[in-house]
């Protein structure tokens, strides 16, 4: 039962990665939030597409645990190549 709990909890965490991706990338390239922004944390509600950005990760969590305390978050910092 365990293992398959543990499945389902990466299945669940893989799609909310690539939503977050998803939202990201369209930020960056429609918004032009990495030209602005570059350098910044930013998390995301990957349910609403809503975000913060912040000088420091823990800032932007801070800022999304006010904003959006029960959503499912991705987080990136802005212009930083991820490979996870």
């Amino acid at each position: 039962m365990a293992e398959f709990k543990s499945l389902i909890d990466q299945r669940v965490l893989r799609e909310i990665a690539a939503k977050g991706r998803e939202i990201y990338n369209h930020l960056v390239k429609e918004e032009g939030l990495e030209k602005e922004f570059h350098g910044l944390y930013i998390v995301i509600n990957v349910d609403t597409g809503e975000y913060v950005l912040g000088k420091t990760g823990v800032e932007a969590y801070d800022k999304a645990d006010l904003k959006f305390p029960e959503a499912r978050q991705w987080h990136a910092q802005i212009g930083i190549p991820t490979y996870a």
